[in-house]
């Protein structure tokens, strides 16, 4: 639903039957805002490696829309110039054509970034695959894929702000910088300095996905919800 009218929104919620949320900060939202209840199941994700790992990866990663009240991609712009020593792979969809424009025009001034216009879903991970930081500058998230597909290649995650179930600071799979640039660009030099975190905190990351987000494990729990003839009412936490 993003880009959606808030009013569409807002009826789609107040007409379903069920509601099944990503985390249970949704969930809170959800009876916060509409006196729902929802069933929490995670995302899922296939943890097959369909692109080799690099061995030596040194890219730092970013993946978002060219839209910049949520998503900022103006901000990996600012690090990447803070930080020209480290080549910045920037992915970004069309989404706000005057943003869209001036990243662009930008990225083309930065000779450590690479800009690259919408990737394919199933060819994303290539590029995941050969990164050795996720970044992620949102002010709001739900839960990104792209933070699960990080993990996935044992990629850590620095975030501006959003941690998704506490993936990054309870189960350690990265590093959350409270909305502040400066610890933003900190954290970021201490994992592209520091080999042993780096490793750490992508090790953290994999086990982290593989507990909490396997399909074989997540997929029977959408079929139990959606098989269920009583819904109304219903909270779950699977």
């Amino acid at each position: 639903l993003y880009g959606v009218p808030f009013a569409l929104k807002a009826y789609a919620i107040e007409s379903a039957h069920m509601h099944i949320m990503q985390s249970e900060r949704q969930a809170s939202l959800l009876r916060d805002g509409y006196g729902r209840n929802g069933t929490v199941i995670k995302n899922p994700i296939d943890l097959k490696r369909f692109f080799p790992r690099d061995p030596e990866p040194r890219n730092i990663l970013w993946v978002g829309k060219s839209e910049e009240r949520i998503k900022r991609p103006s901000l990996i712009l600012d690090l990447a110039e803070q930080l020209p020593q480290y080549p910045f792979v920037v992915i970004l969809t069309r989404a706000i054509e005057e943003t869209h424009e001036a990243c662009l025009k930008r990225a083309k001034q930065l000779p450590n970034v690479t800009l690259i216009e919408r990737v394919p879903f199933a060819e994303v991970e290539k590029y995941f695959a050969g990164a050795r930081l996720h970044l992620n500058t949102s002010v709001f998230e739900g839960f990104p894929n792209t933070f699960l597909q990080a993990a996935k290649y044992g990629v850590p995650t620095v975030s501006m702000q959003v941690d998704p179930s506490g993936m990054l600071t309870e189960y350690r799979g990265g590093l959350v910088c409270g909305g502040d640039f400066a610890t933003l660009k900190a954290n970021v030099l201490a994992v592209m300095t520091d080999s042993t975190l780096c490793d750490q905190l992508g090790a953290y990351a994999l086990a982290y996905v593989q507990t909490h987000h396997d399909k074989e494990i997540i997929i029977p729990k959408y079929e139990e919800a959606l098989n269920r003839t009583n819904c109304e009412g219903d909270a779950r936490i699977y």
